[in-house]
C-alpha cells in the first residue's frame, strides 16, 4: 500500500501527495510548528503543498489522488 500525506488549507483545499521522500524515499512527517513537511531521514523539507524547501531532496513528491468515500 501506498502512503499518501494529506493537508487541507484553512480554506478547505486538500493537498495530497506521495508521503515518501523523493530523496530515499523515507515517510514524510508532519511538522505543526513550521505547518511543512519533514524527512526523518536527511532532513529534506517540504512545503505544506509539497514544493522543496530544503534538500537533499530536489524534486517534489508525486501527487495522489484521495480514494473516494
Amino acid at each position: 500500500r501506498k502512503k499518501i500525506a494529506v493537508w487541507r488549507s484553512p480554506r478547505g483545499q486538500v493537498h495530497a501527495f506521495d508521503a515518501a521522500c523523493t530523496h530515499k524515499g523515507c515517510t514524510l512527517t508532519w511538522n505543526d510548528a513550521l505547518k511543512q513537511w519533514d524527512c526523518p531521514c536527511h532532513g529534506s523539507m517540504f512545503t505544506c503543498r509539497g514544493e522543496v524547501i530544503h534538500g537533499p531532496a530536489t524534486d517534489p513528491p508525486e501527487p495522489a489522488k484521495l480514494p473516494k468515500a
